[in-house]
């Protein structure tokens, strides 16, 4: 076991700075990651009138968001992390890792699904009321946490699905609370800046639209960062320092 290094307000100090340092350049990977799912959604919302279409582009929306979202999370990953260690970033860590990152980001994108599945057979029809929509998103919160670095893990170890889950819920289990509040505190931010931004924009759909798509790119790439340092941390406290252990996959 290595040294005590993690720490909720360090990894949120470093994660501003570099995010801030790099945010046209994470914002735009994340886009370029959710960009066939952004054309679709406005083509969509835009010129079909089919109530039936637009449901199912909705629930695809729903099942492929967090797949593309975690697609470009290894891509930050492999660049934050390379530049934390002291290493050139590349891409080529997360390209030549493409399957089992699609894997990893299929397996997580079923598991949140089939939990919120589960709640909501649970829930009377009719019966979303804020608080069951608020014990809803608890329950996404609860089920996400433990694989909160999955992404930085599948790109940077040469784990397959089942191992990478299960690497990264050995990394976060010493400090659950952590990314629990960590999860919360970002679903808490996304709720509150669209009751804002409702509020605000009023009936204008276009600007709701471009404001709800510039939120998403902003606070999935501020996520992903934080999973990033959240793994450098938790690697070296979990495995101690190891200063080669990167070599080989920027090599």
């Amino acid at each position: 076991m290595g040294s005590d290094r993690f720490s909720v307000g360090r990894v949120l100090s470093v994660s501003a700075r570099v995010w801030a340092r790099h945010l046209a350049g994470f914002v735009g990977i994340t886009a370029l990651a959710a960009a066939p799912l952004l054309v679709w959604g406005i083509v969509t919302m835009h010129w079909s009138h089919d109530l039936e279409a637009l449901y199912r582009m909705l629930q695809w929306q729903a099942a492929l968001g967090p797949v593309a979202a975690f697609v470009a999370s290894t891509i930050i990953a492999s660049h934050v992390v390379a530049r934390l260690d002291g290493y050139a970033a590349s891409v080529r860590a997360s390209l030549g890792r493409a399957l089992p990152v699609l894997g990893a980001a299929i397996a997580l994108a079923l598991v949140r699904h089939g939990s919120d599945q589960m709640f909501m057979s649970a829930v009377a029809p009719g019966q979303l009321s804020t608080r069951t929509q608020l014990l809803r998103a608890a329950v996404g919160v609860l089920v996400q946490a433990p694989f909160f670095v999955a992404a930085p893990v599948v790109v940077l170890e040469r784990h397959n699905v089942t191992g990478t889950l299960a690497r990264a819920s050995a990394l976060v289990r010493r400090h659950a609370a952590s990314f629990i509040a960590i999860q919360a505190a970002n679903t808490a931010v996304i709720w509150g800046s669209n009751r804002v931004l409702a509020e605000l924009i009023g009936d204008s759909e276009a600007a709701w639209q471009a404001s709800t798509i510039g939120l998403t790119l902003l606070t999935r790439s501020l996520l992903a960062t934080v999973a990033a340092v959240s793994y450098d941390d938790l690697r070296v406290e979990h495995d101690g320092p190891r200063p080669d252990a990167l070599a080989e996959v920027f090599a």
